[in-house]
Formats: C-alpha cells, sequence, structure tokens
C-alpha cells in the first residue's frame, strides 16, 4: 500500500511552497517536474466529509495517496505530486477519493494537461464528482450487470468466500439491449476472492466493457445507450471524438460546417454549412446516422430547434434578392412559416427561439450602418412583430435560454466593431435602451456569444482569443468577471457552448491551431485541450451533457466527443 501524505491546505499554499512542501515523492530531484492537483467537489455549496484519503494517478508517472477528510465545492485542498523528469508532453492525473466507512460511495475527477519540459512547477484543478470507488469507469453508458460469483467465490459484493477453491471460468452472457440515455458506466466488478471468474452478465445498458473491480465477478457489457451521462470528470472526453462528413460529396470538399444544433430529446442533430444545405443527422449520443433529410437555400449562418423540439428553423437567401427564415414541423418535415424581414435583402447573420418556444429572434447585417434585430411570433405573421437597431454591424446572435423573474429575455448581439450589444425582450417588445459592452482592445470582432441555461451569465468570444464572463443582467457599467480567458494564445474564439448544468465552457476556434477546450464555469481554468482536425466553427453540448458535436472548416467534417 502506497505511504499516506498530508495535503497542501490551499489558505496556506503560499507560505508551505516557499518553506517545505508536504508532498508525495519527498524532496524533489533534479529536473522533476511538479504538479499541484487543486481538488474541489464540482457542485458549489457541497460538501463531503468523512473520507479516509486521496489518491493520484499520474498517466505516465507514479501514484500517491494522501491523508484527506474533507472535500468542499467552495474551498479547495491542494496536493502536490512529483513527476519523473522523463515525464513530459500530455500527462493525465486521475484523483481518487475514498470514504472512511470502506463502502464505494466517494468521489473521482481527472485533469489532461501537458508538461513542457522537465523541471516545470503546473497547478491543474480537478473538479470531483461522485463515484462507484470500488471499480474503474467502463465508459459511456453503464457497464453491464454483475456476473455470479466464481466456484467458491462470493457473491458481486466481494467478500471473500469461505474456503472456495478456484472455479471454472463462466460462459460470456448474452448482450444487454440498446438502452436509453444511459449513465457513465462503472464495469462489472472483479473475480470474487477464492474463485476465478463467473459467467457474464446479460443484459448489461450502455457502454464499452468495464474493467474488473473490487469483489464480484465481471459482467458482460451492454450494447450502446442512446446518450449516456458525461464521464466522471463532468464533461465528455474531447479527445475521444468520432467524425462523419456533412459534404454532398467524397473526399475533401472545401465545405464549412458553420452551426450545428441538437434537438432537446438529444436525438436528432441539425448541421449547416457554406454550401447552402442544411443536413438532418438521427443521433445515438455516439454516432451519426443521415435521415436522409436535407434542406437547401441556408445562408450559412443559424440553424436552430425550437426549445420544445417541435420546430426547425434556420437563416435562408430565399431568392437572390430576398432573405429570410424558413421552418419546418419536426413531425414529418413539413414546411412552416417562411419569415421575411424588412424587406431590405441585408444578410441574416443569427437566430434563436425564446424559451417558451413563441418567439422567434434574428438580426440582420447593413454593413457600417450597423443592423436590426427582428422578432417573429412563431405561428404568426410572416412579418416581424418588433425591431430594433444596432448600431455596429452585427456578426452573430444569441437569445437567453432562461427568461428573468419580470418574464423578459436577454438578446446579445456581437458585432464587427469592438461591442456586443445587449437588449432586453419583453411582452411588449423591447425595453427602453440597450447596453454595450466594450471589447476586450481595439479593433476586435465578437465572433461568439452566449447566455448560461439560468441566463445569469453571459460570455463573449473575440476574434484575438479573449473569452469573457459577465453576470446577466447586466450592470450599469458591465465589468468582466475575472480573471479573463485567453483561448489558443490569442487565436480567434468562432463559438463557445455552456453545458447544461452551467459548470462547463466549450470554447472551439483557433484558426492557427485548430483547437477545443474545456474551461471551468467557476474558475476559468482550462481543464482540457484538443486539436482537431480543422478548425472549430461551431459547437453544442448534447441535452445530457454526455456529448458534444462540433462542425469543422475542414472538408465538411462534424466530430462527435462521447465517452
Amino acid at each position: 500500500m502506497p505511504p499516506v501524505i498530508d495535503p497542501i491546505r490551499r489558505g496556506t499554499l503560499p507560505i508551505l511552497l516557499a518553506t517545505t512542501v508536504a508532498i508525495a515523492a519527498g524532496c524533489a530531484k533534479d529536473k522533476e517536474s511538479l504538479v499541484l492537483a487543486e481538488l474541489k467537489l464540482a457542485t458549489a455549496g457541497t460538501q463531503a466529509t468523512n473520507l479516509m484519503s486521496v489518491t493520484l494517478a499520474a498517466t505516465p508517472g507514479p501514484t500517491r495517496t494522501y491523508s484527506v477528510t474533507t472535500l468542499s465545492g467552495d474551498s479547495s485542498v491542494v496536493l502536490g505530486l512529483y513527476l519523473p523528469g522523463n515525464v513530459t508532453g500530455d500527462v493525465r492525473i486521475d484523483a481518487t477519493a475514498y470514504p472512511q466507512s470502506g463502502d464505494c460511495a466517494g468521489y473521482k475527477g481527472n485533469h489532461r494537461f501537458t508538461i513542457a519540459a522537465a523541471g516545470v512547477t503546473q497547478q491543474v484543478l480537478i473538479l470531483m464528482g461522485p463515484a462507484d470507488v470500488c471499480a474503474p469507469d467502463g465508459g459511456g453508458g453503464a457497464g453491464g450487470t454483475s456476473g455470479g460469483a466464481g466456484t467458491g467465490g462470493s457473491t458481486s459484493t466481494g467478500t471473500a468466500g469461505t474456503g472456495g477453491t478456484a472455479g471454472t471460468a463462466g460462459t460470456g452472457g448474452t448482450a444487454g439491449t440498446a438502452g436509453t440515455a444511459g449513465t457513465a458506466g462503472t464495469g462489472g466488478g472483479g473475480a470474487g476472492r477464492g474463485g476465478t471468474t463467473g459467467s457474464a452478465g446479460t443484459g448489461g445498458s450502455a457502454g464499452t466493457t468495464g474493467t474488473a473491480g473490487r469483489g464480484g465477478t465481471t459482467g458482460s457489457a451492454g450494447t450502446t445507450g442512446t446518450g449516456g451521462s458525461a464521464g466522471t470528470a463532468g464533461y465528455p472526453p474531447i479527445t475521444n471524438c468520432r467524425t462523419f462528413s456533412h459534404a454532398a460529396t467524397s473526399g475533401c470538399p472545401s465545405v464549412y460546417v458553420n452551426s450545428v444544433a441538437i434537438s432537446p430529446n438529444g436525438t436528432l442533430v441539425a448541421t449547416g454549412g457554406n454550401d447552402s444545405r442544411v443536413k438532418i443527422w438521427n443521433f445515438d449520443g455516439r454516432n451519426l446516422t443521415q435521415t436522409g433529410m436535407v434542406f437547401t437555400t441556408f445562408n450559412g449562418y443559424t440553424v436552430a430547434f425550437s426549445p420544445d423540439g417541435t420546430r426547425l428553423a434556420y437563416t435562408s437567401n430565399l431568392t437572390s434578392t430576398t432573405v429570410g427564415i424558413r421552418s419546418y414541423m419536426v413531425s414529418g418535415w413539413t414546411a412552416g412559416t417562411t419569415y421575411q424581414d424588412d424587406g431590405s435583402g441585408n444578410t441574416l447573420r443569427g437566430l434563436g427561439f425564446t424559451p417558451d418556444g413563441q418567439r422567434l429572434v434574428s438580426v440582420n447585417a447593413i454593413g457600417t450602418a450597423g443592423g436590426d434585430v427582428f422578432v417573429h411570433n412563431v405561428g404568426g405573421s410572416a412579418f416581424p412583430a418588433y425591431t430594433a437597431h444596432v448600431a455596429h454591424e452585427p456578426y452573430t446572435l444569441a437569445v437567453s435560454p432562461h427568461a428573468a423573474s419580470d418574464g423578459s429575455v436577454g438578446v446579445a448581439v456581437g458585432s464587427y466593431y469592438d461591442t456586443a450589444t445587449v437588449f432586453s425582450l419583453g411582452a411588449s417588445g423591447f425595453t427602453a435602451g440597450s447596453k454595450d459592452i466594450a471589447a476586450s482592445a481595439a479593433n476586435r470582432t465578437t465572433y461568439s456569444v452566449e447566455f448560461s441555461p439560468d441566463g445569469s451569465l453571459l460570455v463573449t468570444g473575440e476574434s484575438y482569443g479573449a473569452v469573457r464572463f459577465f453576470a446577466y443582467p447586466l450592470a450599469a457599467t458591465p465589468t468582466a468577471i475575472a480573471p479573463a480567458i485567453t483561448f489558443a494564445g490569442g487565436d480567434s474564439v468562432n463559438d463557445v457552448a455552456f453545458s447544461p448544468n452551467g459548470m462547463y465552457l466549450a470554447v472551439g476556434g483557433a484558426f492557427s491551431t485548430k483547437q477545443l477546450s474545456i474551461y471551468s464555469v467557476a474558475t476559468h481554468m482550462e481543464l482540457d485541450r484538443a486539436t482537431p482536425a480543422g478548425d472549430v466553427n461551431s459547437l453544442a453540448f448534447s441535452p445530457s451533457g454526455a456529448a458534444i458535436v462540433a462542425g469543422l472548416d475542414a472538408c465538411g467534417s462534424v466530430i462527435v466527443c462521447s465517452p
């Protein structure tokens, strides 16, 4: 058993690091790297007491155990782990918190990062979530049910069989049927002490086979379920992505996927590209399957499902001289109302439904004269019920998914010219006045704006990597919540997306480096990073939070990242 080491407490961290650090490997050797793992519970306001210890396991690298009795969602425990000098490049730290009771109800979390060179000090944030600590994760959905105990072994609780002799290997069970909404699975149990593995369990739900845990026998994996929950880290593993083609032709056509949308029940995905097409896919949480339904005249900007999932809408070039919004009923894909703008023919840059699904908001770009925001009543007239003017040329639009207590809804417009403009949409139109958020510096385009699921935050993403958070409703003089994020070393932020629980922010873009990152909304720290084959133009979390679907600017590619 590895030695148990005292942790570094967050409140005294600067003093301890300046003097003597109680760290897993004792005294540091030349060229060893020091990882400072900052552990918090993923949910603010919660606390885990009566813990026995926390184990940190570096891959590649050592594993060490520390004496930790409490974890909190509001404060941190910092543990130090030395990595040998030959460990550089990509590293993953897995943290497991074990309860004093000895049962399986503990906590897990992980963080991937890069050691650039030997001898560095790297601080990482690990958000811990409830987990079965008696068996490793089984991947996406839940693992198969435990098989019976080996001959002479005990049941799946894993206690030793009395005098059991080695049992013979069990035969494979039948596969489980496809599950829906499978949760992140833990693997089947391991062989009972005193006996060999018994027969495989049957009827497991989603996921790949889990590895053996402590105790009972190995269960067989069930077949893939629809959209399991996010992994132990609380967000999808973005280095585990599968690629699908939006394009109509094979090979690598010059097609950009500029918009992706996932239906509220998570079973459909719509992708829109610069090939003027909107393509509809079936989605099982891991894979996209073509439905054969494709719509045309997409203008390359935005496609969206209504909050109740009954309608699809997208920005369109209706003819060579007119623009508007095409809509379809999802049931049967029958055409709905085609919504008109003001007749100007100026390009529509974005659209979104209000949270009740009763209104559709869009924005056009006039040029140096700014742009106009239009509000249509869904199912009503083809012409706007309300309009508002934006002084700066719009690039993108977001509508809050959550109405305020007075029923008003936030509408944000990102512009080319150093601002984002924010309106409040009430029952009778826009309330008096709008507020501008100045960009982080001059000559910055706000490429992306997004409200958090509860409507309490607004995020802006800019052309030179600035990602900033603002409390909503905005203050009289909006001030970003520190610290600001600089994405991809200052490269472009093409799109951002909140996880459904509001705890994580996915950021995609980076024209030069092609990057997809996950950040903690609470700390603004980067938790994970991937480098897709192309620039990330569009992003969406699945409703369960278990998958991210992203559109790239390479070959018409759409990637699905999930367990």
